[in-house]
């Protein structure tokens, strides 16, 4: 734990040094959905449904350069040194896309909610679903991200990702769906938070593994 607050705390300054990074998937995600408005039907939950599809989308973005910076610039020699874990390193990596996404995101997903006339008694699990939502896709997006940081073309990235990023955001779905006619959506909702959390576990350990094979091979 003595390794893991400093290495958070490293790359969170990161991203607030790259304030690009830090907008551009909230950006993205509000430009692309403020077209799709004037394309959809003007039914809320249609558009609530085209909202997580675009903000699955726009967390590809960030992906791409997510190790690859540290992994060219001899960070990971520096961490072989100091005898960090790279399961530390990866968790830390993680958690901080997640914080930074979160934060970018809250206020564009309020933003939204605006737009499409979201009801006022919806905004609390509209939020919280897609927080959750944020959390679970941050670990599986630096899962995939882990084996092709050493690639210099990665644009299947996004393809091989999807499959794997799909159940979540299916679960975020149907929390809202239930929740927007007024239904029981706590089932659908402790499913969302229990595979995030699961993915939490299970994906920086996978992805510590393909660092470290990536290393051992070039």
């Amino acid at each position: 734990m003595n390794k893991f607050f400093p290495l958070l705390r490293r790359e969170l300054k990161l991203t607030l040094h790259h304030p690009s990074q830090l907008l551009l998937p909230a950006l993205f995600f509000l430009l692309a959905n403020a077209m799709l408005l004037y394309l959809t039907i003007a039914d809320i939950l249609p558009r609530i449904h085209s909202g997580l599809v675009l903000m699955l989308l726009s967390l590809l973005l960030p992906l791409n350069l997510l190790y690859r910076t540290d992994q060219q610039y001899g960070f990971f020699a520096l961490l072989h040194d100091t005898n960090t874990p790279l399961l530390c390193y990866v968790y830390s990596k993680n958690l901080a896309l997640f914080i930074s996404q979160a934060i970018s995101f809250v206020p564009a997903l309020m933003i939204y909610a605006v737009l499409i006339g979201l009801p006022l008694n919806m905004l609390g699990i509209y939020l919280l679903a897609h927080v959750i939502l944020l959390f679970g896709l941050s670990f599986i997006g630096g899962m995939i991200a882990a084996p092709l940081s050493h690639l210099t073309q990665n644009g299947l990235m996004g393809l091989l990702l999807l499959p794997l990023l799909l159940p979540l955001t299916i679960f975020a779905a149907a929390t809202l769906q239930q929740s927007y006619f007024q239904l029981d959506f706590m089932p659908h909702l402790l499913l969302l938070a229990g595979f995030s959390l699961l993915t939490s576990v299970l994906c920086p350990f996978i992805a510590s593994k393909f660092l470290a094979l990536s290393q051992q091979r070039w």
